[in-house]
């Protein structure tokens, strides 16, 4: 099967340029606690995510094979000074049947006809979302997580194949609102607040479970308006 694909979150352990479905915990819904942009919780393997100049980015991810046409899809990024990020891969959309090579100009396209700002609410409606696992039953419609280090080249992800009973992952809150970019100019905005209780893993040199990611993460999707 031909199978192209262009990764966001494994360039990031290179890269630091702002430096059974699932088991739900069926308790009380947690309230928002962390009202600026960042993380508040554990990370596995002594991993600390500091809570000053922090950075929130959005950015796409596609993916295309022979057998099951191109998807297209948007990653929710934190980054901080210590060059350690948090990325949340958003559930992807189907926009062609077809094998494509994947490209810049492909996926700008992509995301403008088929995963616009009212889409990306729909996906981030408040509520338990499925984190892909080995229980995930549809794994274009999950969301994808990775915590990585990129001075130490550590990264810890939650993939298809990896158990994640015992965990969720939830919106708690979302804000719209408009605002100015440097860049972009006129911007929608969509804030995010996640309660996430996960078991993430490393892949390299080879795949063995690390810890629990556990806390509440607060993240913001821009898009021109």
């Amino acid at each position: 099967m031909k199978l192209c694909k262009l990764l966001l979150l494994i360039p990031f352990l290179f890269f630091c340029n702002a430096c059974d479905i699932l088991e739900k915990d069926t308790s009380e819904q947690p309230q928002s606690t962390i009202t600026a942009i960042g993380f508040e919780g554990i990370l596995p393997n002594g991993i600390t995510f500091n809570k000053e100049n922090i950075e929130t980015s959005n950015g796409l991810e596609a993916f295309s094979s022979s057998n099951e046409g191109s998807f297209i899809t948007h990653v929710l990024t934190l980054s901080e000074p210590s060059c350690v990020s948090i990325s949340i891969e958003l559930p992807s959309v189907k926009f062609s049947n077809d094998f494509m090579k994947i490209n810049d100009s492909l996926m700008n396209v992509a995301a403008e006809k088929y995963y616009k700002f009212s889409k990306v609410k729909e996906a981030l409606t408040p509520g338990d979302k499925e984190i892909i696992s080995q229980q995930t039953t549809g794994v274009w419609e999950a969301f994808r997580i990775g915590v990585f280090n990129q001075k130490t080249y550590e990264g810890y992800v939650a993939e298809q194949g990896l158990d994640q009973s015992g965990s969720y992952i939830r919106v708690v809150s979302t804000e719209e609102g408009i605002a100015t970019d440097a860049k972009l100019g006129n911007v929608q905005t969509l804030e995010v607040v996640f309660d996430v209780n996960i078991k993430l893993y490393s892949y390299y040199p080879n795949t063995k479970y690390a810890g629990r990611m556990k806390g509440l993460l607060k993240v913001r999707y821009k898009e021109k308006i």
